[in-house]
């Protein structure tokens, strides 16, 4: 690779489709680990260190878990949106090789050719295997929750008339590039439903590790897409 750009400053929707096959073929590569260690770990993944996180989030924002009206849609506790999800069959993948952190400002893009950055260490333990769902669900919502414009204050959560109200602005761009991925997605087998549920995942998992406004925001943003998703798959 000569010299490249982040993709964060380059992407277009066709770009976008070549990312995700260039992947299918140059980073999702099956692994021999075993299926059923892998769905253990997958669980361990997205069940427990979410459950902690949220427990974190809790702890240190001094708020406790319980119905909440977000943008006026009442929304379960925490504890009953997990117990909603159908983790069976959210950590039923194959296991692959993985990045761990597959967004925009990690990928460089040049002249057809991609580069990946700051590679995440692990899954759930695991240096050699993980799930591309995940590395799915961490583009589908760097597409939505950008960290430019997350940067510079395009979020807004407070208390309303009534319950809690999340906004965040949005990029027309990226969310054509997320309407080609998801299509794309749709036409190539990959089970979008599996993405669209672990964003908001991702998203609770964030709230703990950001400072205030920011670390109540997407446990709020979080909870509420969640439980959109959870509506939607029902």
């Amino acid at each position: 690779l000569s010299q490249g750009q982040l993709l964060s400053h380059t992407v277009t929707e066709n770009r976008i489709v070549d990312l995700v096959k260039w992947a299918k073929m140059f980073l999702w590569i099956p692994t021999k680990e075993d299926v059923g260690d892998f769905k253990r770990l997958c669980y361990d993944f997205y069940h427990t260190k979410t459950q902690k996180r949220i427990e974190k989030y809790l702890k240190d924002s001094g708020e406790t878990d319980g119905e909440t009206i977000i943008n006026g849609v009442t929304v379960p506790s925490c504890k009953e949106l997990l117990s909603r999800v159908n983790w069976d069959n959210l950590c039923a993948s194959n296991p692959t090789k993985f990045h761990g952190d597959f967004i925009l400002d990690n990928i460089l893009y040049d002249s057809g050719n991609f580069v990946l950055l700051d590679w995440r260490q692990d899954f759930a333990g695991s240096k050699t295997s993980g799930d591309k769902y995940y590395d799915l669900a961490k583009l589908n919502h760097n597409l939505i929750f950008n960290h430019d414009i997350v940067s510079t204050g395009g979020f807004t959560v407070s208390d309303g008339q009534p319950g809690i109200i999340c906004d965040l602005r949005v990029s027309y761009h990226l969310s054509s590039c997320r309407d080609a991925l998801l299509k794309h997605l749709d036409n190539s087998g990959y089970d979008t439903e599996k993405v669209r549920l672990l964003t908001p995942i991702i998203w609770l998992n964030m709230s703990p590790l950001h400072t205030y406004p920011l670390s109540r925001f997407l446990f709020y943003f979080g909870k509420y897409h969640l439980w959109r998703e959870l509506c939607k798959q029902k």
